[in-house]
């Protein structure tokens, strides 16, 4: 689904009228992990953070916790100073009914990552297990978390699943959260989820990745506004929200953020304007309606002592960052984390408008990336409405190819579109859908389709469902080609306003 402003009142009105609308909305806390750097002593949101943002309407907070500073020495006891102050926090959450999950941030062990020398996964599971120990009764610990950002090969497949036997075996029933294998860039879907969902055998687990809007999407902001169009949220989150209602799991967005005007912070408050560019607040508040239309919750990245650049608590005077009037009005019905959780999965919602990939300009983030003779500019021939079209001089096997984020679900869309111009009815035309490989190559899956020439001087409309690829329902796809179906030269051909239809149910 792609999300325009004239449609975010038919969304408030789905949300309005539906039985449902569960999901929550928190913020990630800095401040427990920032003494290993040797620059700030690692403290806890104090108490008054929590009150303020329990004031509007923020009940779930993600806690960044130092794993060398827990467990100073690897499959041994944990540091007593350092979980009371952990636990100090979980009693502050608990006295205002507000909800923790703690996550070990940054991903390593004394700078070694996970996976090299002695910071094996086992060595891992020894921490979480102790940890599930010792919060598995406390409620105000909503779930655990299980890694920040990872990005290992075999998490998915053996890293995962080897926390997850570790943690049910002294707590079967608490949620984890199970970062998808990202490193932090939630739009390669296929990268990050390849072996998910998880086997059945493990209940209680919701799948979360991470998105920022900047390029090149790593949250720092550091090139002012940079963004291509006001959707880039919606674009880059696409595929892991197709993935998430396909595979009918629970999913939230477990970083997110934008630029609000800090320059620096301390254990207590940040300071710097409480401005921003306002169009980084249109691309979060349609990246948040998108969410909401999934009912999938997110927790912003972040406020507490510290903080960085995207930082959303009061400023040192006082004031609220441009941020909060856009979070606030996507906080939800369920103030309770578990409530989200442990209620069923809704059904399938089908996106409202089409993805359109190319009107005379090429849309939602998309590349153009074919090959031989073309021209994406072109004004000879153009389908009306539209501002350019492409040429293509079709010459062996010259192509027009778009790929990239955002991917679209064939069970959520049903069929690709768009306009030719044909300069002759013997010319030859085939089509063919892509996906990214779990090592980000574009790669063509499913049948090739050839396109019939009914009229030459004219536009006449292409319309190819999906079931033509022969590819199985819910096949996540992000990209398609049009190529000349043979080497010879046939003259010039014009293409023009390329849409993925969404699925009318």
């Amino acid at each position: 689904m792609v999300v325009t402003l004239a449609m975010k009142v038919l969304l408030v009105m789905s949300c309005l009228f539906s039985a449902v609308a569960a999901y929550y909305r928190g913020v990630c806390l800095h401040g427990g992990w920032q003494g290993i750097d040797g620059g700030s002593p690692s403290v806890f949101a104090p108490g008054w953070h929590l009150d303020y943002f329990k004031g509007k309407g923020l009940t779930t907070f993600r806690v960044g916790f130092a794993w060398q500073q827990l467990q100073p020495s690897l499959n041994s006891a944990f540091d007593a100073n350092y979980l009371s102050l952990m636990d100090a926090f979980v009693a502050e959450c608990k006295q205002r009914s507000l909800y923790v999950n703690f996550v070990p941030i940054p991903n390593n062990w004394k700078g070694t990552p996970l996976g090299s020398g002695s910071v094996t996964i086992q060595a891992l599971t020894d921490m979480w297990t102790r940890l599930a120990s010792h919060y598995k009764n406390e409620s105000s610990v909503w779930a655990y978390d299980l890694w920040n950002e990872p990005d290992h090969p075999l998490w998915n497949t053996q890293y995962g699943p080897t926390l997850l036997d570790g943690i049910r075996a002294v707590d079967p029933v608490k949620p984890i959260l199970f970062a998808t294998n990202t490193g932090g860039w939630g739009q390669y879907y296929t990268y990050h989820l390849d072996g998910l969902p998880l086997d059945s055998k493990y209940t209680n687990i919701v799948y979360h990745a991470h998105f920022y809007f900047d390029t090149p999407a790593d949250g720092t902001y550091d090139h002012g506004y940079d963004a291509y169009s006001t959707t880039i949220g919606v674009d880059r989150a696409q595929g892991f929200v197709n993935w998430c209602v396909v595979n009918k799991v629970k999913c939230y967005a477990g970083e997110f953020g934008i630029p609000g005007g800090w320059q620096a912070g301390n254990a207590n408050c940040t300071w710097g304007p409480n401005t921003n560019d306002p169009r980084w607040n249109t691309a979060l508040d349609l990246f948040l309606y998108n969410l909401d239309y999934y009912d999938i919750s997110g927790t912003y990245w972040d406020g507490g002592p510290y903080s960085d650049i995207t930082d959303i608590g009061p400023t040192c005077d006082g004031k609220d960052r441009p941020q909060m009037a856009v979070l606030t009005q996507h906080l939800g019905t369920q103030k309770s984390p578990v409530d989200w959780q442990s209620a069923p999965v809704p059904p399938v919602k089908y996106p409202t408008e089409p993805l359109i990939i190319y009107n005379g300009t090429i849309q939602h983030g998309y590349t153009e990336y074919g090959w031989g003779t073309r021209d994406l500019q072109n004004t000879q021939h153009v389908y009306p409405g539209c501002t350019y079209s492409i040429k293509v001089t079709l010459d062996n096997w010259s192509a027009v190819r778009f790929g990239s984020p955002p991917a679209f679900s064939t069970l959520l869309y049903e069929s690709i579109s768009f306009y030719v111009y044909p300069s002759s009815v013997s010319q030859q035309i085939r089509m063919q859908v892509t996906q990214t490989n779990t090592k980000q190559q574009d790669v063509t899956v499913g049948n090739q389709v050839e396109i019939p020439i009914i009229n030459a001087g004219s536009w006449s409309q292409v319309v190819v469902p999906f079931e033509k690829f022969g590819l199985p329902e819910g096949t996540l796809l992000d990209g398609f080609w049009v190529q000349e179906n043979n080497s010879t030269s046939q003259g010039d051909i014009w293409y023009d306003l390329f849409v993925i239809n969404q699925r009318k149910v």
